[in-house]
């Protein structure tokens, strides 16, 4: 495993956390605003780096203390994307990113 970064004649690798959130699509554009308002996800010349999956069906059942008190059926959601994205391994600027996405992402996921 590789513990720090290294440069080759061609490039430089450096280690970064991969953070990744599910979410209704409608609401990742307002999500992602919110992580680059903190972090610009630059990568060379290029910012907002960052990748989303086609829309899938999130699945879940509400337990005991959930917002939406226990069901006993299963939950469907379609229209569910997964994003993910690199920051610079820094727990500080991780923290303050993770906050801003749980503060944007619907209630209904809390």
């Amino acid at each position: 495993m590789i513990d720090s970064g290294f440069e080759t004649t061609s490039l430089r690798m450096t280690l970064l956390l991969l953070v990744t959130f599910q979410a209704p699509a409608a609401d990742v554009d307002r999500i992602m605003d919110a992580v680059v308002a903190i972090a610009p996800l630059a990568m060379g010349k290029y910012d907002r780096n960052a990748y989303q999956s086609a829309h899938g069906i999130e699945r879940y059942r509400p337990l005991d203390g959930a917002a939406a008190g226990a069901e006993t059926e299963l939950r469907r959601r379609p229209g569910t994307v997964e994003v993910s994205f690199e920051l610079p391994d820094d727990q500080a600027l991780a923290a303050r990113v993770v906050e801003a996405i749980f503060q944007h992402i619907p209630t209904r996921n809390r």
